[in-house]
């Protein structure tokens, strides 16, 4: 399941893992600054030639290259291994801080669905917002994120608003139009069916914050059969 409120928020450490790949790559760029360094000494002298007339001195040289190559590559896993045991350790105080805040997330958001308290329909009211989500646009590194419940109870809203919409709308192409003959002979339609076109136009034409409740107030017009 995408969302993670009462799971074990796998993948929530991207900040932090980001920012340890960083320092990673630095400290990796500069030992290969220091090596390229080295190699360019060691490629400096003319080897041949020293051993020819120093051979003494030839044989520090080596040793010398050598062993600072020998230190350098220690203290570059050196580096490594303190690094990933700082990393180590923050990813699990991380993980100990995030596990108290989705228990506190699902308390409330069992406060707020009082029937989630039973695992299966919680597991069953999740499954349906994100699937709702999805097919509204969330994607799953999104989903992902939404770990507190009131992000969950506004989707649920969302949710269960559209549906009233598409109740609403099946309900209008099923009702025939009721026809009164007026005094003048004509047919026209009733004043309930006046009222509820009066309505969804409104709620067509509406804009802004207005737009939601001319909305709310069409579908309830319908659902109510006013």
């Amino acid at each position: 399941m995408a969302i993670n409120i009462g799971e074990d928020g796998s993948g929530t450490h991207r900040g932090s893992a980001s920012a340890y790949q960083q320092q990673l790559q630095q400290i990796q760029g500069l030992g290969e600054m220091l090596q390229n360094k080295l190699t360019q000494e060691f490629q400096s002298i003319d080897w041949d030639r020293l051993r020819v007339t120093d051979p003494a001195e030839w044989a520090a040289k080596q040793q010398e290259f050598a062993q600072r190559n020998q230190e350098l590559t220690q203290a570059g896993a050196m580096l490594g291994q303190q690094m990933k045991a700082q990393q180590d350790q923050m990813s699990q105080v991380e993980a100990q801080e995030r596990q108290k805040i989705l228990q506190s997330e699902r308390q409330m958001m069992i406060d707020s669905n009082p029937d989630w308290a039973d695992e299966s329909k919680m597991k069953e009211g999740l499954t349906e917002i994100v699937n709702y989500a999805k097919g509204v646009g969330f994607s799953d590194e999104e989903l992902q994120d939404v770990i507190f419940s009131r992000h969950v109870n506004t989707l649920k809203k969302a949710m269960l608003f559209d549906k009233g919409q598409t109740v609403a709308e099946k309900k209008v192409q099923k009702q025939a139009p009721k026809m009164q003959r007026a005094s003048n002979g004509r047919f026209v339609g009733s004043k309930k069916k006046g009222k509820m076109n009066s309505l969804i136009e409104k709620a067509k034409t509406a804009k802004g914050a207005n737009k939601r409740n001319a909305q709310h107030d069409a579908v309830a017009a319908i659902l109510m059969g006013e």
